[in-house]
Parts: structure tokens; C-alpha cells; sequence
């Protein structure tokens, strides 16, 4: 989560890389808590939350949504309101 809340996206990514794991297996939480998470009382930002998606971080799209929303950043709840239906329409397009 460190790199995540300095905004360090090489440093995900390296991480990534050498295998860390996202978490405990199919956890969701990390990517929510980057979304928005009430200690830090910020979002990540964007450019890592796009990055974390890129990297195949493991999302849950309703705790992420509701998370954004107790955020209240606006660019977020929009951005990741568009990323899951654009991979919802994804998801049904292949069925």
C-alpha cells in the first residue's frame, strides 16, 4: 500500500514483477483502500489506480464504487464508474 499512496508506480510495478502478491489470494481490499481509505482520508490517485488495474490488482467493482463515493473526488467516481462498465460490457460481450 506504501507505494501505492506515494504514488510510486515503478515501484508497483517492480513489485508486481518479482511476484509480490496483491494481498491474501482474491482479496480485494487493497485496491478499495487505494480508492479511498478513511486513515489516509485520500484516494491514491488515478495514474495508480489505473496502474494497479493494468497490473491485474484484484478489484471488488461495489466496495471500489461505494468507496469512491465516501471519497468524494468526483474524477474518481466518474473514472472507475466508466472502468467497470466498459468491463462489464466487456465481460458480457464475450459470453
Amino acid at each position: 500500500m506504501r507505494p501505492a499512496l506515494r504514488g510510486d508506480i515503478p515501484r508497483l510495478r517492480l513489485l508486481h514483477a518479482l511476484g509480490c502478491p496483491w494481498g491474501c489470494p482474491y482479496d480485494a481490499r487493497l485496491f478499495v483502500r487505494c480508492v479511498y481509505d478513511r486513515y489516509y482520508v485520500r484516494s491514491c490517485g488515478l495514474d495508480v489506480l489505473r496502474a494497479l488495474l493494468g497490473l491485474g490488482c484484484p478489484v471488488d467493482w461495489e466496495a471500489a464504487l461505494e468507496a469512491a463515493a465516501a471519497g468524494g473526488e468526483a474524477e474518481v467516481v466518474a473514472a472507475l464508474g466508466k472502468e467497470y462498465e466498459e468491463r462489464l460490457a466487456a465481460a458480457n460481450a464475450d459470453m
